[in-house]
């Protein structure tokens, strides 16, 4: 490897954003290729710890060791998770590694930034002192480019009518552009993952992968456990419900409406706090400080101590979550749906308990 000849600056890079276009053309100019990441049973070691810490949900750093073996660690760790299978692990993994890039991408030189923009993601973007109506910004990436870092974003802080567009350039602070490219880390890896193939899982992975995926199953069994979601009965939850919680299951974010709607939802329909909280724990972004605050504030444990209750069915039908596909007869409240249900199933139960008598 020519690492000898790099400045220090270009591997500091390179260790930090081993997604980059300047890591990736190093590697392959290098010729590091799969078979020689497969010979590093210490990176091997290294990247499995990784997996489970952040499956765990334990405070993984996002950082990491300023060393070159980070940029291994990081391609063994991507090649882990595609073995697993799992979208829910390829999106806690994607969403760790959005947090790693922004951590440095918002402290990073502007020239950095721009760079990788440009080269790794192909953005029409520069950056300078733009003053416009008295307010200064450090950058502007046309507005297509805008959305395309911006759509995964649920905030209605960075919707496009809520921005300075000028000409066609939408002018941005440096912290709003470290998001914007920290989100395409996300779609990056969670796409590389999921879009790669592997026919056999090499023998030298083949103990780490079982170690993963045992995790990841009884983190499932936790999230269907009886305890929780079978005793209360998810089979008559309403579609809208049951699609929510299926996205919960494969650790996709959700909407603010979506976690609104679930939350109140399983809340009325007797869920403990606790319980809610559990099943959130698959979120890639949980925070349990933060879920149970949100959740006890839902419940009316919290501020005005309002017990709130789910959106209308008209409303969740605005917001998408509810379609014609779903083929629901409910037209108020999911929460209806699911006692109208409930009675519906105690009934049948109390008359296969008393037959008459012929």
């Amino acid at each position: 490897m020519e690492l000898k000849q790099l400045s220090g600056a270009s591997i500091k890079l390179m260790i930090r954003y081993p997604w980059s276009h300047i890591t990736i053309d190093f590697l392959k100019k290098n010729n590091i290729d799969i078979e020689y990441l497969l010979s590093q049973q210490a990176l091997i070691d290294k990247a499995k710890k990784r997996v489970i810490k952040i499956l765990e949900k334990k405070k993984a750093s996002h950082q990491t060791e300023e060393s070159f073996e980070e940029v291994y660690v990081y391609y063994i760790t991507l090649i882990l998770v595609t073995a697993t299978e799992s979208f829910y692990l390829a999106r806690l993994i994607s969403t760790f590694e959005q947090k790693r890039a922004f951590n440095y991408l918002k402290d990073e030189d502007n020239t950095v930034l721009v760079n990788i923009a440009r080269n790794t993601f192909g953005w029409d973007i520069s950056h300078g002192l733009f003053k416009i109506n008295e307010t200064a910004y450090e950058f502007r990436i046309h507005f297509i480019n805008y959305l395309d870092g911006s759509r995964n974003i649920n905030d209605k802080y960075w919707q496009l009518v809520n921005k300075l567009i000028k000409e066609g350039y939408v002018y941005l602070s440096k912290k709003e552009i470290a998001r914007l490219l920290s989100e395409k880390v996300r779609e990056k890896v969670f796409e590389k993952i999921t879009k790669t193939k592997i026919k056999r899982i090499p023998a030298q992975l083949e103990t780490a992968v079982k170690e993963i995926k045992e995790i990841i199953e009884k983190t499932e069994m936790k999230f269907y456990s009886e305890k929780k979601i079978k005793r209360k009965s998810s089979d008559i939850f309403p579609p809208c419900m049951r699609y929510i919680l299926n996205k919960i299951k494969k650790g996709e974010n959700l909407p603010h409406i979506a976690r609104f709607a679930i939350t109140s939802f399983l809340l009325n329909a007797g869920f403990s706090v606790d319980d809610v909280i559990d099943i959130w724990r698959l979120s890639p972004d949980f925070d349990e400080d933060i879920a149970r605050y949100q959740v006890e504030h839902i419940a009316g444990l919290r501020g005005s101590g309002t017990k709130y209750t789910p959106p209308s069915c008209k409303t969740l039908k605005v917001h998408g979550i509810c379609t014609e596909e779903m083929q629901c007869d409910e037209e108020k409240n999911p929460i209806r749906y699911y006692f109208r249900r409930l009675r519906g199933m105690k009934t049948n139960e109390s008359k296969k308990h008393n037959v008459p008598q012929k």
